[in-house]
């Protein structure tokens, strides 16, 4: 027994050690990094998987072969005298190489491959080894490159969208004064003639249509940067409809056409951003009309569909080819109508699908050349009940005349009211003069920016205030929240213009307390409406 128990114990010895050398083993076979292990005449004796996959070598044709197979010519002298200074020394780990710094390597093919290198001594005394512990940084390096290029690409996204943004802006102020003036022209008996009449519509017709194509490059800039906003509520289809047919005729008439609405179902309502829909349905209206011939009719139809409703659009115009119809909704695709004299870029029905999208909704398209088309929008329903009443946040971004304004004598005068407007653009000015002049007993006075415009209010309080949006030394946002600030003026009945309609802007001034939200370009006579309704 004592025997057998002398003998058990050096063959668990034994059987443990080989466990652990197994174990071991395991470890470096399946380890990320390359793993080589050398002689000290420089000979390869071992390399892992990972090695020879890094370098492109068999195992065979590696083991015996000199390091150097694995080193560029210009390196090869520089490594032989680093690894001839680590003879004698103790076995803690080494980097090759300065800080910071990368080793080259080279593949069995030739190529170049950077890689950080930690070189150990192990072994015994009469034989000692050198391990290497090999890291390959291309992936690193792959990984760094993509990091850079999707932070460039965001920063361009980033740019384009102030880019256009600005444009934006830019576009919509004098846009503002075009069609501001010639509202006022229209009204004007100096231009009573039909060929005045004729020729002011026409300029406030093409005017009209600029606004369509700012808002659908600002969309199309938010959709690619995944920064659409929509804030989805019932929304009853009646009164959307009603006012949308009455808005879309106004400029339908000019080319003597015209949407007819048929009736709609009683308590069809929407689950949907109303802002966003009417732009949905103002885009598709104005492309029917677009391709239809003049005196054509389009009609706008609602009804049921699954569990919510189907909001049809059809015309009767040129019709689109069936191997087209797959394209239709790509950004920038026209079908080959770009030189067609019909205006546009290509946008608005990719907004449309997109926006669609994002409200849970499809949308779809029926179509035969020559017979027309059918542009269909299906959304979820909801309880019409639950439908809040309309207020600014429904009202559409852009406002159209329907009609001159009633005599002066039908309105109680504005005896003592005062009215500030403050904007740095001096046609705006006299646009806003021009406008709201003749108002009896109105008075009106400018500032051109937030401080004179606070002298004005310390001077005298008006009653009112039209604020521009963006103010040469503040921003109108952070000056109104100043002036909210104050006890005095806490109160103070504001109209904020603005060409910025970006979702997020618009709720920020409604937290506010702003009175109307106005979007450039905006319509005057409708303008002079909501002034005498906040002064009276």
């Amino acid at each position: 027994m004592i025997g057998a128990s002398k003998i058990a114990r050096p063959i668990e010895h034994l059987l443990q050690a080989r466990r652990r050398e197994q174990q071991f083993a395991q470890i470096v076979r399946s380890a990320s990094d390359g793993i080589l292990v050398v002689d000290t005449d420089g000979r390869i004796e071992f390399a892992n998987p990972a090695a020879l996959s890094m370098f492109g070598w068999l195992l065979s044709d590696l083991v015996g072969a000199s390091l150097d197979v694995l080193l560029p010519p210009q390196v090869r002298g520089p490594h032989a005298q680093w690894m001839k200074s680590l003879d004698g020394t103790d076995a803690l780990p080494r980097h090759m190489g300065q800080a910071g710094r990368l080793v080259q390597a080279m593949h069995q093919d030739g190529s170049i491959v950077p890689v950080e290198i930690t070189i150990s001594a192990f072994g015994e005394a009469a034989r000692p080894r050198r391990m290497a512990v090999v890291r390959d940084r291309r992936p690193l390096q792959e990984a760094a490159r993509l990091h850079d290029a999707a932070l460039k690409a965001e920063a361009d996204s980033e740019a384009k969208s102030r880019f256009i943004a600005r444009m934006s802006h830019e576009l919509r102020t004098p846009l503002t004064v075009v069609l501001g003036f010639t509202e006022l022209l229209q009204a004007d008996p100096a231009t009573a003639t039909e060929r005045a009449r004729g020729l002011v519509t026409h300029i406030r017709s093409a005017g009209l249509h600029l606004p369509t194509l700012i808002d659908d490059l600002l969309d199309a800039a938010r959709i690619e940067r995944g920064m659409l906003h929509l804030v989805t509520q019932p929304v009853p289809l009646q009164a959307l409809l009603e006012d949308l047919q009455s808005q879309v005729n106004v400029v339908a008439r000019i080319t003597r056409q015209q949407v007819e609405l048929l009736p709609v179902p009683p308590g069809a309502c929407v689950q949907a951003d109303p802002i966003r829909l009417r732009q949905v349905l103002y885009n598709l209206l104005s492309n029917a009309l677009k391709y239809s011939p003049p005196g054509s009719t389009v009609t706008l139809q609602v009804s049921a569909h699954d569990q919510g409703w189907r909001i049809d659009v059809t015309d009767r115009g040129i019709g689109i080819e069936p191997d087209r119809l797959d394209k239709l909704f790509k950004p920038y695709e026209r079908l080959g109508r770009e030189f067609s004299g019909v205006p546009g870029v290509g946008l608005g029905l990719a907004t449309v699908r997109e926006l669609i999208d994002a409200m849970a909704g499809e949308v779809a398209v029926y179509s035969a050349p020559g017979h027309g088309s059918t542009f269909s929008v299906m959304l979820a329903g909801a309880p019409a009940a639950d439908a809040p009443p309309a207020d600014a946040s429904t009202s559409p971004e852009l406002h159209f005349a329907h009609g001159p304004m009633a005599p002066e004598a039908s309105f109680r005068p504005l005896a003592g009211k005062r009215l500030l407007c403050v904007d740095d653009n001096p046609v705006n000015r006299l646009l806003i003069d021009a406008a709201l002049t003749d108002m009896p007993g109105l008075t009106l006075s400018f500032a051109v920016d937030g401080q004179s415009a606070r002298r004005e209010l310390e001077v005298a309080r008006p009653d009112l205030v039209l604020l521009d949006l963006m103010l040469p030394d503040a921003h109108g946002l952070d000056w109104l929240r100043t002036l909210r600030g104050d006890p005095r003026f806490a109160d103070l009945q504001v109209v904020l213009f603005t060409a910025d309609n970006d979702p997020a802007t618009r709720q920020e001034a409604r937290d506010l307390d702003v009175d109307e939200l106005v979007s450039k370009p905006f319509d005057i006579f409708t303008l002079q409406q909501q002034v005498r309704r906040l002064l009276q």
